[in-house]
């Protein structure tokens, strides 16, 4: 349980191909389709939910209050 007696779930994605993105198109574009997966990431979470770069191709997502 997280905080105050709260449920937590943990959500990680691996992002396939993320680092070729990065390989044919430079860091820029890498930059661009990172910024493009949050948003939409982010349209689809409830506001609060922290979605985080893990590094590579790794994204993590904290839901509280999720079981």
């Amino acid at each position: 349980m997280g905080q105050r007696g709260r449920r937590l779930a943990l959500m990680m994605l691996d992002v396939d191909y993320f680092k070729s993105i990065n390989d044919r198109y430079g860091h820029g574009g890498g930059d661009v389709a990172e910024k493009q997966l949050v948003t939409m990431l982010t349209g689809e979470l409830r506001g609060g939910d922290p979605l985080e770069r893990l590094g590579g191709e790794g994204l993590a997502i904290l839901l509280p209050g999720v079981r």
